[in-house]
C-alpha cells in the first residue's frame, strides 16, 4: 500500500526525471536503447561524431546513504506518516550469515536499501533522481538511466571532435562531485567510453574520472545490446546468434524422441524465455539501423530449430514464441 501510494504521488506530480526508465510502469530497457541509438544515429546522419560513457556504479543499492534518501524524500514533498514509516523501514536493519547449522552474530547495516522489497527500487529512483539533470545541466550532454545503468553522451560536428573530450570531462567532474555528496562510487574497471563516427580518421577519447583515465571500448554492452562504433548492430546480431546457438545446443541435450524432458517441462523452464528475449533483440531493437540480412536469417534459422524441438513442427517466420499454441 505504501509503495502504491508513493508511486502514484511521484508519477502524478511528475517528480521523477524523464531520463529514468527503471522500475516504472510502461517503461523498459527498450526505450532507453532506442533513445540512445536514435540520438547517435541522428548525429551520424548529420555527419557528426558522438562520444558516450557507460557508467557502472559499484554496489549501487548496497551503498545508498539512507539519511540522504530521507532528505530527498522530504525535498519531493513526502512527509508525515509516510516519511516516518519509510524512515523506520530502512533503518535499524540487521543481518547475519548462516553456514550449515551455524549462524554468525548479527551486524547492523548502516547503508543500503533492503533487497527484495517492493519499495526498495522506488527509493533508489528517488535517491538517484537528481543526477541526470545535473549531468545534462550544460545543455550539451544527454543521459539515459535504467535503475543504476547510466549512459552519458554528446555529439559535435567532425571538425570539432576535440570538444567531445572537453564536454564529457566536465560532465564526469559533475558526476564525481555528485558521488562525493551522495557517498556513491563509480567502478572504473567496468566503466567504458565509446566513440561513434562514420569518419575514417582515428580519434582517441581522453576522458578522465577522478584523475583516472576511462578505458575505451570498440563495442559496448548497454542494457543487453552490443553497440559498435558505426551503430550498424552487426556485433549485436553476432552476439544474439551466438546465444541462440548455445541455447539450441542445450535444448538438443534435453530433448529426444524416446528420452529426455517432455515439451511441457521445456516450455516451463527459463530457457524458453531467454531464447525469446535473445531472438527478438536484433529485430525489434534494430529499427534504428537493421542488422545485416545474413545475421538476421541466422538468428531466424536457430529460432525455427528451437521451435521445432519444442513443438514438433516449424512455424512461419513472422510468428513469435509468445503466440504459439502447443
Amino acid at each position: 500500500m505504501i509503495t502504491s501510494r508513493l508511486d502514484w504521488y511521484l508519477e502524478t506530480n511528475n517528480l521523477l526525471t524523464s531520463s529514468q526508465a527503471g522500475f516504472r510502469k510502461c517503461q523498459s530497457t527498450n526505450q532507453q536503447v532506442v533513445f540512445l541509438g536514435q540520438s547517435i544515429k541522428d548525429a551520424l546522419d548529420q555527419r557528426h561524431s558522438a562520444l558516450a560513457v557507460f557508467v557502472d556504479f559499484e554496489a549501487a543499492f548496497d551503498k545508498v546513504w539512507r539519511l540522504k534518501c530521507i532528505q530527498k524524500l522530504q525535498t519531493l514533498g513526502v512527509c508525515n506518516n509516510m516519511l516516518m514509516w519509510i524512515r523506520n523501514f530502512i533503518s535499524q536493519r540487521f543481518s547475519a550469515v548462516r553456514f550449515g547449522n551455524a549462524i554468525s552474530s548479527f551486524k547492523q547495516n548502516e547503508t543500503g536499501l533492503p533487497q527484495g522489497t517492493v519499495i526498495g527500487p522506488i527509493l533508489f529512483n528517488i535517491f538517484i533522481n537528481d543526477l541526470p539533470d545535473l549531468l545534462a545541466s550544460d545543455g550539451l550532454t544527454n543521459t539515459a538511466l535504467f535503475a543504476d545503468d547510466l549512459a552519458i553522451w554528446c555529439s559535435t560536428p567532425k571538425r570539432d571532435q576535440s570538444k567531445l573530450n572537453t564536454i564529457l570531462n566536465l560532465t564526469l567532474e559533475r558526476l564525481h562531485l555528485w558521488c562525493i555528496e551522495n557517498n556513491m562510487t563509480v567502478n572504473l574497471k567496468k566503466t567504458t567510453c565509446q566513440f561513434f563516427t562514420l569518419n575514417r580518421q582515428p580519434f582517441s577519447p581522453q576522458l578522465v574520472y577522478n584523475g583516472m583515465p576511462v578505458q575505451q571500448s570498440d563495442v559496448s554492452i548497454y542494457l543487453g545490446c552490443a553497440l559498435d562504433n558505426k551503430l550498424k548492430w552487426t556485433k549485436h546480431a553476432e552476439l544474439v546468434v551466438s546465444k541462440a546457438r548455445k541455447r539450441l545446443s542445450i535444448l538438443k541435450r534435453l530433448i529426444g524422441v524416446k528420452w529426455g524432458c517432455n515439451r511441457d517441462t521445456l516450455n516451463s523452464t527459463t530457457v524458453l524465455g531467454d531464447i525469446e528475449d535473445t531472438y527478438h533483440q536484433p529485430i525489434d531493437r534494430s529499427r534504428l539501423t537493421p542488422a545485416s540480412c545474413h545475421q538476421q536469417s541466422m538468428s531466424q534459422r536457430y529460432l525455427q530449430d528451437i521451435i521445432f524441438l519444442l513443438t514438433g513442427h516449424y512455424t512461419p517466420q513472422t510468428c513469435g514464441l509468445a503466440n504459439q499454441h502447443y
